[in-house]
């Protein structure tokens, strides 16, 4: 059974007091599906709301958004979070980060729903409720370079990577923006709008492919370091892995770019290619991380012939557990050199994973209720050399900071303490629900539900003396 049969039989299944025999469901559903696609291909099909040109008709019943022709361009003056109890109030201490540490931008109307950063960590793309993708800028007000360009930066040296945020809408509908990612070469963003996906070119400002043919919610995506893939986690616990290695064409939105990963109980919240391109990592918000061998990878080694039967359908086999959490899971991230993955889940813990072999270590208590992201920070602490930091943001309003590695630290503490905690900010007035950081940069950017941007350099807790004794057991 191909791809496009298992969602054939899944409608069927899905039809309460349809009077048909499994059979003659089947046929007839199948019907349909060749009916509409002729009208598609003779030109028949209802127009979608999208404008300008591409190199393909743009004509689809299930995408609503559309790039912005006249720019948008807002600069936010400098503003800071407003704590919810001010420093200094019963509660608070001498590990708190001031606020004016922060820089915040109010640039949607309502939740920020997907986040993606650039590896310098100076712009960022933003999906939100209000059916917006918004691009925000660091400004640079003061000719400082920026740590994240240079490298180590000595403390008395730094100052803040800016002073002002500039957001320019690129694209916005009628729809809310549930997930999004940037390709690996930064040239194209890709954006999950319920059940349709479109690739938006920065250089044509312009949307190049589409693809409709997944049906229900698309809650989670991600693009391979190859460019090639894109992984799309659906509401029902299915992932789809859509082909982009061609040039954009009409057969993008078809079942012909779909491979199917199958086995997931619940939704998908969250998708990571490895490093190397060769598997997929997934949350399912019921509590399991799992890890799929990509079907390029069996083509690579020689454990796939197109030309067989069994392998024509374009079905994932090889899934490895790597575990339940405890509780929902919420978001997950993989670390700098590929080799431990961690999960934030809705018990307050982060659980950690090594890759190879598969090997649980023990999790980082970080929160009493949920964690709702997690995002890692490689500080540089002189040539070489990195403090290893580990964010985390959740439901007791804070961003907090750790030590990614709780091992290594009790190594270093001659007690034997596990000192993992290093900092985290005042109390702020709503949740971070989400948050992301370039691959090579300081700078973390956090999603408010109240459609705030929030931006802190980690840079600036080399500039305090006690953050500094706390970090020193998260070095290499």
């Amino acid at each position: 059974m191909n791809i496009e049969q298992k969602q054939v039989t899944s409608l069927c299944g899905d039809m309460p007091g349809f009077s048909l025999p499994g059979a003659s469901c089947l046929r007839a559903v199948s019907f349909l599906f060749s009916f509409y696609s002729l009208l598609y291909f003779v030109g028949c099909a209802v127009p979608s709301s999208i404008t300008g040109k591409a190199p393909f008709s743009t004509r689809s019943g299930g995408l609503s958004i559309e790039p912005v022709v006249q720019k948008k361009t807002v600069v936010h003056p400098v503003t800071h979070p407003v704590p919810a109890r001010l420093g200094g109030a019963e509660g608070s201490s001498m590990s708190e980060i001031p606020p004016e540490h922060f820089l915040v931008a109010r640039v949607h109307e309502g939740q920020i729903n997907a986040l993606a950063v650039t590896k310098d960590g100076r712009r960022a793309f933003s999906g939100g409720q209000d059916g917006k993708v918004v691009m925000s800028t660091l400004l640079e007000t003061r000719g400082v370079p920026h740590a994240s360009v240079q490298g180590y930066v000595p403390a008395a040296d730094f100052r803040p990577p800016a002073e002002l945020i500039q957001s320019e809408t690129i694209l916005e509908g009628s729809k809310p923006i549930l997930a999004l990612t940037l390709s690996p070469d930064e040239t194209q963003l890709l954006i999950a709008q319920y059940s349709s996906v479109a690739v938006y070119d920065f250089r044509s400002r312009q949307i190049t492919r589409m693809l409709t043919k997944v049906k229900g919610r698309i809650l989670a995506v991600d693009w391979d370091p190859r460019g090639e893939l894109a992984a799309l986690g659906r509401a029902n616990g299915d992932v789809f892995v859509w082909n982009l290695s061609d040039e954009p064409s009409v057969h993008d939105d078809s079942f012909d770019a779909l491979e199917l990963y199958e086995g997931g109980s619940s939704p998908i919240v969250s998708l990571l290619f490895y490093s190397s391109g060769r598997a997929l990592c997934v949350a399912e918000r019921g509590g399991e991380v799992v890890i799929w061998r990509l079907l390029r990878t069996e083509s690579e080694l020689g454990l796939r012939d197109e030309k067989a039967k069994r392998d024509e359908a374009r079905l994932g086999r090889l899934r490895k557990n790597i575990g339940t959490v405890g509780g929902e899971v919420e978001d997950l991230w993989l670390d700098r050199d590929g080799k431990i993955l961690f999960a934030a889940a809705a018990d307050g813990n982060v659980y950690r994973a090594k890759i190879r072999g598969l090997m649980p270590y023990e999790p980082i208590t970080a929160e009493t209720s949920v964690v709702f992201s997690i995002q890692g920070l490689d500080v540089p602490d002189g040539p070489g050399r990195y403090v290893r930091l580990l964010a985390t943001s959740g439901k007791e309003q804070r961003i907090k900071f750790w030590c990614q590695h709780p091992e290594k630290a009790a190594n270093r503490n001659p007690n034997g303490e596990k000192r993992v905690f290093v900092a985290q900010s005042v109390l702020l007035r709503t949740p971070a629900t989400i948050m992301r950081s370039g691959r090579s940069s300081t700078i973390l950017w956090a999603g408010e539900k109240t459609g705030n941007l929030l931006v802190f350099d980690a840079n600036l807790l080399a500039a305090s003396p006690s953050w500094m004794v706390r970090s020193e057991q998260c070095k290499d």
